[in-house]
């Protein structure tokens, strides 16, 4: 809801400055799959990445879209889960690949409870979300993603998404 973060250039640009599969090579050995919002084992409701065009990893595309956004020159702050192994192994790794365009992130490590509630009151520049899924893709895209899903603590909304949530 502030800028930079409310336009889209620049949030895109800062997903075309992440290298994904670095991050899990690099913080979790290898250790698990680069996925979408919605995980591969609902096959009938996953998006495969490659549907994603800015997981793919592009510095040029990064550069141009946080300059077109806003972004450039940014000091933020990257708050990380302390009892989150997987946090905690992936925040320099992304702090170092921010860096590569230009936004130079610092890592504040909080306890679970100041991690939650940073969350969801959104006080944070960059922060980690995760979500271990749901059998029932309907708990995870209407409490994530709809204009009033309990969990959507990013606040992005789309009436007319929340409206294909509800038909569905």
């Amino acid at each position: 809801t502030k800028a930079p973060y409310n336009n889209l250039d620049f949030r895109t640009g800062v997903s075309y400055a992440l290298n994904r599969d670095e991050i899990l090579k690099l913080a979790l050995e290898g250790r698990g799959a680069v996925t979408g919002p919605i995980v591969p084992a609902l096959k009938d409701f996953a998006i495969p990445t490659s549907r994603y065009p800015s997981y793919s990893t592009s510095k040029a595309k990064a550069l141009a879209l946080i300059a077109k956004g806003g972004g450039t020159g940014l000091s933020l702050t990257l708050h990380v889960n302390r009892s989150s192994a997987a946090q905690v192994a992936a925040a320099p790794v992304v702090v170092s690949q921010l860096g590569a365009v230009g936004i130079t992130a610092r890592i504040v490590t909080v306890d679970s409870s100041t991690w939650f509630d940073v969350l969801s009151k959104q006080k944070y520049d960059l922060i980690f979300g995760q979500s271990g899924g749901a059998a029932n893709p309907d708990l995870q895209f209407f409490n994530s993603y709809t204009c009033t899903g309990s969990w959507n603590y990013s606040k992005i909304c789309d009436a007319a998404f929340d409206d294909q949530i509800d038909i569905a």
